[in-house]
């Protein structure tokens, strides 16, 4: 009796370890079962914009580095590619969109991309094409002066942002470059009327964009262009006003916009280029500015006003600063029309 209980013990301890073992198996693989279904699938995040869009997608990845799968398309680098075709496999699987918009460019159009190749439950999030010449009234896109600098080193050439005015003084060729800075300085340089004419209608031209985007930046920079610096060219913000947009996109996107202001991405001005265009002294008299617009930056280095004239002289007008050389080829035409600054990149 006692060898028959011992037996039936062993074996009811046998049969328990082996339930306890199976029952172990099975949790474990049901967990695995359990976490690999409920793994939560990243969203996929599309932006697709110039170098402000670049900036948004700098951002996000840098401070949200989990919480989206990013791609970032660049708009004007694509359009210059002919028989570049807009991903279709991407658009498919974004469930975000952030763009800025594009028309009458085929398959990379805005609104074809919405319209052909997006998912209806997409979330599509449009800005605008953000540019203000009320600190530069006479900028002028670059010529072919300024496409022989470019190099390596400064894709898009030394001086990517021209100045009208001082290219007009420089076609007269009868001032020194002394004289020149000297002219940059007075009040009369460019008129009020001028310069208030480029500041107003660029904010016209920016609300009119913004009726058909999400965000809106046209009120913030009429409200703050005199207290704090917001460009340092006319499509480049300085970090002040990139702030604002971020905050803007961060909103619709349901995310905490209070580590903003302090965040470590902004230790550095990500938007400043390799030559930041100067203000006129006429500028900042119109427009009573209270920053400093003694210095920018030249070629990625800090240099004054006067050594800005000097250099952009130097590498686009060399002729200019050879004497005895009578005349210079002019450059193209100069166009001081606002409509012709306002190109998608």
């Amino acid at each position: 009796m006692d060898n028959f209980f011992k037996n039936k013990c062993l074996f009811l301890n046998f049969i328990n370890s082996f339930i306890f073992f199976l029952f172990s198996f099975n949790f474990l693989f049901a967990t695995d079962l359990t976490e690999s279904n409920n793994t939560v699938v990243k969203p996929n995040c599309l932006l697709y914009g110039n170098c402000q869009s670049g900036t948004l997608y700098k951002y996000l990845k840098t401070n949200y580095p989990d919480m989206y799968n990013y791609n970032y398309i660049i708009n004007w680098k694509k359009l210059k590619d002919k028989d570049y075709v807009f991903p279709a496999e991407i658009a498919k699987n974004a469930d975000i969109f952030i763009y800025q918009p594009l028309k009458n460019h085929g398959n990379l159009d805005t609104d074809f991309i919405k319209n052909n190749l997006l998912k209806k439950s997409c979330v599509c999030i449009s800005m605008p094409y953000i540019l203000f010449l009320g600190y530069f009234p006479d900028y002028v896109h670059p010529d072919e002066r300024n496409d022989k600098t470019k190099s390596k080193k400064y894709t898009f050439g030394a001086f990517p942002y021209g100045h009208g005015q001082l290219n007009k003084l420089i076609l007269k060729n009868c001032y020194t470059i002394n004289e020149i800075i000297e002219l940059s300085r007075k009040d009369d340089f460019l008129s009020e009327d001028f310069i208030w004419n480029k500041l107003e209608t660029s904010l016209q031209v920016l609300r009119e964009r913004e009726k058909s985007t999400d965000i809106k930046i046209a009120d913030f920079i009429e409200q703050n262009y005199d207290k704090f610096k917001l460009f340092h060219s006319v499509n480049h913000p300085t970090n002040y006003l990139y702030k604002e947009l971020i905050k803007q996109v961060l909103l619709v996107l349901h995310l905490d916009t209070n580590g903003v202001d302090k965040n470590q991405f902004f230790k550095r001005e990500v938007g400043s280029v390799c030559s930041n265009p100067i203000i006129y002294p006429c500028v900042v008299k119109a427009l009573n500015l209270p920053f400093n617009t003694e210095n920018t930056n030249c070629l990625k280095k800090s240099v004054t006003y006067n050594q800005f004239i000097e250099k952009y002289f130097q590498l686009l007008y060399p002729e200019y600063c050879k004497q005895g050389v009578p005349k210079i080829d002019p450059p193209k035409k100069l166009n001081l029309d606002i409509n012709d600054h306002y190109r998608h990149e």
